[in-house]
């Protein structure tokens, strides 16, 4: 019994101390001035123009379809400055926004009337158009804290060479692994899973990459660490930590694969008999799903108090809409 509460007190430590780090960054990664991540977007930003709301690089292949409708809205996030305090920035999220039009044309619009004017000479007058900042509070918006740097310091295509070389590095470190601890057959099952989500599309994608590195992330960890987690019956925290890092990065994309592949992966290297594995894997889903919940509960308590708006509501409201009860 004492175990057993010890464990739910470090696990609320552990959720309480995420919360309060996730959200000390996203503080910290809105002091960043915006002026050279609206130039270095720019890059991007033409890349809709030509790609016209989704690209395949093989129209037969439905995993090529880029999600650049998405991508507009982080770009668009990232680059937005409402003129609000940090603290209120950190918690709306706001993007840019015009009219109820996508989000790749909103940010079009932007450039076009506000970064270059010179494009649109013969409709000076739209420049008096107010931007009207759409607030996203009810999600983190975690990916924030890496993309506004990078676009501090980077261009939007450089950007996406970076994602690949963590992506082409967390694979071969992978791959290392699996033949460390002598499963190098599981090799062909994990290369059927990278090549079925395919990495050539998640790497200039800025929506679809985050879920894709945690998996990896948390594979990684699991492989090399599996005797020490083993013998201290720690599996929970990991997936635990993982639950929590995709509700925080993650724009809701694919969730479960963070999920549903360490799973696979447990099976694989505790062999404890199929009743006692299946005992431990519902054990860790709850805990993976106890991180992902709490973190998103943490966001709108955080936010409902800055804002002295009732963010429940707004989540309430969106989730019976998007269940088609409104």
């Amino acid at each position: 019994m004492k175990t057993k509460l010890k464990r739910l007190m470090k696990m609320g430590l552990i959720i309480c101390g995420c919360v309060g780090v996730g959200f000390l960054l996203m503080v910290l990664v809105y002091l960043i001035p915006v002026d050279r991540m609206v130039n270095n977007a720019q890059s991007g930003v033409q890349e809709l123009k030509k790609d016209d709301f989704s690209k395949h690089t093989d129209k037969e292949w439905c995993a090529t379809i880029r999600d650049d409708t998405t991508d507009a809205i982080i770009l668009s996030t990232a680059i937005c400055d409402s003129g609000e305090n940090v603290l209120s920035k950190a918690v709306k999220n706001q993007r840019i926004e015009f009219e109820s039009i996508s989000a790749y044309k909103n940010l079009i619009k932007y450039y076009e009337l506000y970064v270059n004017p010179s494009a649109k000479e013969d409709k000076v007058s739209e420049k008096k158009e107010e931007v009207v900042p759409y607030a996203y509070t009810r999600y983190w918006n975690g990916y924030l804290t890496v993309i506004k740097p990078l676009l501090y310091l980077f261009d939007y295509k450089i950007i996406k060479v970076i994602n690949y070389i963590i992506i082409l590095g967390l694979i071969i470190a992978n791959v290392i692994m699996y033949i460390r601890i002598k499963k190098g057959w599981y090799i062909v099952p994990f290369a059927f899973f990278v090549f079925s989500v395919n990495p050539i599309t998640i790497g200039s994608c800025l929506q679809y990459i985050n879920v894709f590195v945690i998996t990896l992330i948390t594979t990684l960890v699991m492989m090399m660490h599996n005797k020490r987690l083993h013998e201290k019956d720690s599996y929970i925290y990991i997936f635990l930590i993982s639950g929590i890092s995709v509700a925080y990065f993650d724009l809701l994309t694919y969730p479960l694969v963070a999920l549903g592949i360490p799973l696979v992966l447990y099976f694989i290297l505790e062999r404890q008999g199929l009743k006692q594995s299946i005992i431990n894997m519902i054990k860790n889903s709850v805990c993976w799903g106890t991180g992902y919940l709490t973190m998103w509960l943490g966001k709108w308590i955080i936010a409902t108090v800055i804002t002295k708006k009732n963010v429940f509501k707004n989540v309430i409201e969106t989730a019976k809409y998007r269940a088609g009860m409104k």
